[in-house]
């Protein structure tokens, strides 16, 4: 026999694991400190990449000015000028990425544990209908899970 509720609350995480849920299961398989390190060193990587692309481009574009500077013997000071901002750029953007990736986990924390409870009291129902199958006399199903489990159930 098909319990209403259990397909409900099927559904219900069934919906979750295709939206938010995706991301968020994949965030909680990490503690704080190490999703913000990975996310950050992610974020210095590409970054990186970005910014190499972006100097040589301009470099391209002012390839007369650059071969001036070598000439001049200013070539020194400007490769300062460009690490010093590549380093300014780099903290700051990881500053950022810091604090987004520990608010995304923040967030993630309470829907994963939400999750999870429905997902134990989902078992649950399982085990108790399991029972019910073998012990008939046992008291209804869906009132042994009220005292279980106080009838929570919690939305994402």
């Amino acid at each position: 026999m098909v319990n209403e509720e259990k397909v409900k609350l099927m559904t219900k995480m069934a919906i979750y694991e295709s939206g938010k849920g995706k991301m968020d299961l994949e965030i909680s398989y990490f503690h704080t400190n190490e999703y913000m390190k990975m996310e950050v060193v992610k974020s210095v990587i590409v970054n990186t990449i970005v910014y190499c692309a972006a100097l040589g481009f301009i470099l391209l574009l002012m390839m007369d000015k650059v071969i001036e500077a070598v000439n001049n013997h200013q070539f020194r000071k400007y490769m300062l000028l460009f690490v010093m901002a590549y380093l300014l750029f780099i903290f700051l953007e990881a500053m950022i990425v810091r604090e987004r990736a520990k608010q995304r986990y923040l967030d993630a924390r309470p829907r994963v544990r939400a999750y999870k409870k429905n997902l134990a009291k989902l078992h649950f129902m399982y085990e108790l209908e399991e029972e019910n199958i073998t012990n008939p006399k046992e008291e209804k199903l869906e009132d042994r899970i009220e005292e279980e489990l106080d009838g929570e159930t919690i939305d994402f």
